[in-house]
């Protein structure tokens, strides 16, 4: 499996081949070293790292909540706790815009949340959907999203962890 070409290992395997083909001088190739070693870089992977985990976390939580309070809630409240979130997710993806990682993580947290809307729907009026419909359906909803955001972590998503 090819390593990530953005993680700082990768990149200087990269240019330490494009040193060793002449394409990059010592000073150069000594220069870019120096900056993906950096302790800025490393610290802006690390941030980025625990930015993808703590939201994967809240949004497993997301989920457990409703599994844990499945019965005590109506099944109006269950679809609209879902709904809410979704455009408050979607409202700040707008807001701040794709082009930045605050809007692309919002964009992300409404795409799962659309699976938990679909999801908690076909629980509460026994749709008797297969798994694979409900996939599929979740994959042609966001669908739109994934390709205006251009965003690697919602292709993942729809093809379910293949990278």
């Amino acid at each position: 499996m090819a390593s990530d070409p953005r993680e700082p290992a990768a990149r200087l395997t990269s240019l330490e081949a494009l040193h060793a083909a002449g394409d990059l001088s010592d000073e150069a190739i000594g220069r870019l070293r120096r900056w993906l070693i950096s302790p800025s870089t490393l610290a802006r992977w690390l941030d980025h790292g625990l930015l993808f985990l703590g939201l994967g976390l809240a949004l497993s939580g997301v989920v457990f909540f409703f599994a844990y309070n499945w019965e005590g809630m109506h099944r109006l409240v269950k679809l609209g706790l879902v709904e809410a979130g979704i455009a408050a997710a979607f409202s700040v993806a707008a807001l701040s815009g794709l082009s930045g990682l605050r809007g692309k993580l919002a964009l992300l947290t409404s795409s799962v949340l659309v699976g938990v809307c679909l999801a908690v729907f076909g629980q509460v009026y026994q749709t008797g959907a297969d798994p694979w419909e409900l996939f599929a359906s979740w994959a042609l909803l966001i669908l739109p999203w994934t390709l205006l955001s251009r965003f690697q972590a919602l292709a993942c998503e729809q093809l379910g962890g293949v990278h």
